[in-house]
């Protein structure tokens, strides 16, 4: 793909999240998390891209150059993700993959804050709540390692049922599906 003449359209992206059902169950989920207690609540949009390719820093342009395009193809979708009075921050990170190898080490990008999260208000909790919660994150993220390189990327891997690093051996079937590249669902 060349990014410089392909025009990118909504058209043909996959995955976009876009219809009013998806919507509503992006709101639900921030409107659960809101609920939970969390002091601030964000929203992180991944967009997935094709591998570039190019010679030398080349391949790392047209990646960035592609990751820009379908984010401004997704503008209209991003702008209505959430309603206009929610708190709820709102990031938008369209990763730029360079062929040959995954996004760690050959990719391009960095996430856009769209809207900055705002103190979650109207879901007032006790502090007896808040010290439950607080322990419960604490007693879930002292069970997983830290990170070795950044992003950081952690999943609640519903095949092993833990939470471990996006790419963590601990877990084989997750390999063997991260290890094919981007997948759009």
């Amino acid at each position: 793909m060349n990014p410089l003449t392909t025009p990118i359209s909504i058209d043909y992206m996959k995955s976009t999240k876009a219809s009013p059902q998806k919507t509503r169950k992006i709101r639900l989920e921030i409107e659960k998390l809101m609920s939970l207690g969390c002091d601030r609540v964000a929203l992180l949009d991944l967009i997935a891209n094709p591998p570039a390719d190019g010679i030398n820093m080349g391949a790392w342009h047209n990646a960035s150059v592609i990751a820009l395009k379908t984010e401004s193809a997704m503008a209209d979708v991003l702008s209505h993700r959430l309603p206009p009075d929610c708190t709820a921050g709102h990031w938008v990170y369209s990763v730029g993959a360079v062929a040959g190898g995954d996004e760690t080490v050959r990719g391009s990008g960095l996430p856009q804050q769209y809207r900055e999260a705002q103190p979650t208000v109207g879901f007032p909790i006790s502090e007896a709540q808040r010290t439950e919660l607080n322990g419960a994150i604490v007693d879930i993220l002292s069970r997983v390692s830290p990170p070795y390189f950044l992003p950081a990327v952690y999943m609640n891997c519903r095949i092993c049922k833990r939470i471990h690093h996006a790419r963590s051996e601990s877990c084989p079937l997750t390999i063997k599906r991260f290890s094919t590249g981007p997948r759009l669902e």
